[in-house]
Formats: structure tokens, sequence, C-alpha cells
């Protein structure tokens, strides 16, 4: 496995991204990583403070931000796709990675349901049983930005072996 995650690090697209030195590189790509997850997470947090009754916003309105979750979200996989090319054996044999990993999927999958809920509710109720997933996905999202902080500091950190 090692080996292939070397073969990897060496393509010229990940040697580019990792040493080459403009700002169209490793900068640019954390940049728009950075973006991707604020529309992520943003989005999501406001969705969720609403449906827990901490704001008084119309609820129906709210569901058009779902685009703009997903567009952040698929930001977010290609952006991350090549950060981890850049240094795969260092991220891919990291625990706090793996946590990352697994609270975006969950993540993920509560929001989803969260938008079918809100999406099937006629005019601008809370759906019943909602806060619920709600907490989750705050605690999930908030997990998900808390490990990916900790990616440069836990576990195997790049340029210390």
């Amino acid at each position: 496995m090692t080996d292939f995650l070397t073969s990897i690090e060496q393509l010229g697209l990940s040697t580019w991204i990792r040493e080459g030195g403009d700002i169209y590189g490793y900068a640019l790509i954390l940049f728009m990583h950075t973006i991707g997850l604020g529309l992520v997470a943003g989005v999501t947090f406001m969705l969720n403070l609403r449906l827990l009754g901490y704001t008084t916003m119309p609820l129906k309105p709210l569901t058009k931000l779902y685009p703009v979750i997903w567009y952040g979200f698929y930001l977010n996989l290609l952006t991350g796709v090549l950060l981890i090319m850049a240094d795969a054996n260092t991220k891919l044999n990291n625990w706090d990675f793996w946590v990352k990993m697994v609270l975006i999927a969950i993540g993920l999958v509560i929001q989803t349901r969260i938008q079918k809920k809100m999406l099937a509710e006629p005019g601008d109720a809370v759906p019943a049983g909602i806060q619920g997933l709600a907490w989750l996905s705050l605690f999930c999202w908030f997990g998900t930005i808390l490990a990916g902080r900790l990616l440069a500091y836990v576990g195997p950190v790049a340029g210390l072996a």
C-alpha cells in the first residue's frame, strides 16, 4: 500500500501541488477547500439552527440553499482529492483523517435526511422529530472542522518523519 501511495505522491500533478511554489498550487487549492467548507458547514449550521428554533427566519425559503451545500461539497471533494494526492502517505495513514471522513459521511447522510423532511413538509412548519437530526448534524460538521484542522498536528505529520 505504501508503494501505491508513494506512486500517487510522485505524479507530476502531485509534485506540482506540493512543490510548485506559486500561488496556483497548494495555497490556492487549500483556499478553495476552505471556501467549500464554509459553504457546506456555514449553510448547514444556519439551517440547523433554524430547525432548532434559534432563529425565526421562514423555513421554506431556506430549502433553496441546498444546492449551495452540494456545490460546496463537490468543491471540497475535488480540492480534497488534490490535497491528498500531494501527501498521500501521511494523510491516509493518519487516524485523524479517517475520523474526518467518517464525520463527513455521517453528516451528509443526516443532512440528506433533513433535506428530504424539509421538502416534504407543507408550509413553513418544522418537521416533527427533526431536532435530534439537527443536533447530530451540527456535531458532525463541527467535528469535521476540528478534525480537519488537527490534521496538521496529530498522527503522522509531513516533513517530520
